[in-house]
């Protein structure tokens, strides 16, 4: 059976992924060298000569905060830009793998529900339940 006219497209939508993930990471890395050279600078601590803030575990620290920060920023909003939908009840029935077909109604009110019942029932549907608002 072919698939339907759109299934194998690409998705053309814009992501701003790589954005999020430079701004992320140039600021871990303001904060990687505030968090190293600051630390230094307040509690000063003179060793025969040498700077009181030294290059590379700055740099070290550094890098680990853009590495923090960006993945955290980029996760975030990877989830945001997926649109996941509310974490609430889904509706489902076994029969549906074997080959029935399932459609769901979301009613706000008792008599939107009562007419959807009525409907199906009228179109001769095989079954008609009503779930108890668990999937609101």
């Amino acid at each position: 059976m072919p698939f339907p006219e759109g299934v194998l497209e690409a998705d053309k939508s814009k992501s701003r992924l790589t954005v999020i993930t430079v701004v992320c990471a140039l600021l871990g890395i303001v904060l990687g060298i505030g968090l190293a050279a600051g630390t230094a600078l307040l509690y000063v601590i003179h060793q025969g000569g040498k700077p009181v803030v030294s290059g590379p575990p700055t740099a070290i620290i550094a890098y680990e905060c853009m590495m923090l920060v960006a993945l955290t920023g980029v996760f975030f909003r990877a989830l945001y830009e997926m649109r996941l939908k509310g974490w609430q009840a889904k509706v489902h029935d076994p029969r549906i793998s074997e080959g029935m077909i399932g459609i769901a109604v979301r009613c706000s009110t008792e008599s939107e529900a009562a007419d959807a019942e009525k409907i199906f029932r009228d179109l001769a549907a095989a079954d008609v339940t009503r779930d108890s608002g668990s999937a609101q």
